[in-house]
């Protein structure tokens, strides 16, 4: 294979995983995999799984290109922050629904 179509696949591989799995549950190795590669091959091209999620967002994602029509916005990380100050968390709750 060569370094660009293994690059491409890779990418088609998380972005798909990363849609149905999230994040955390999408695994390297489980990218690797639906990829057809080694999971070192996967390291070699991205270096890291925050990398590589961050090149699917960059590729796949038209908000790079929209982000001057949102004045004033900082991105998620300040959005976050801005919710934690208040007191409202970010993440999913764990209680069971009843």
């Amino acid at each position: 294979m060569k370094a660009e179509p293994t690059r491409e696949t890779i990418l088609a591989a998380a972005l798909r995983l990363f849609s149905q799995r999230g994040f955390l549950g999408a695994t390297t190795r489980r990218i690797a995999g639906e990829a057809g590669v080694a999971e070192v091959t996967l390291f070699r091209h991205f270096g890291s799984k925050e990398k590589l999620f961050g090149e699917v967002i960059r590729v796949y994602s038209f908000l790079p290109t929209r982000k001057g029509s949102f004045p004033g916005w900082k991105g998620p990380a300040t959005r976050r922050r801005s919710w934690r100050s208040r007191g409202i968390s970010c993440r999913p709750s764990t209680s069971a629904a009843t």
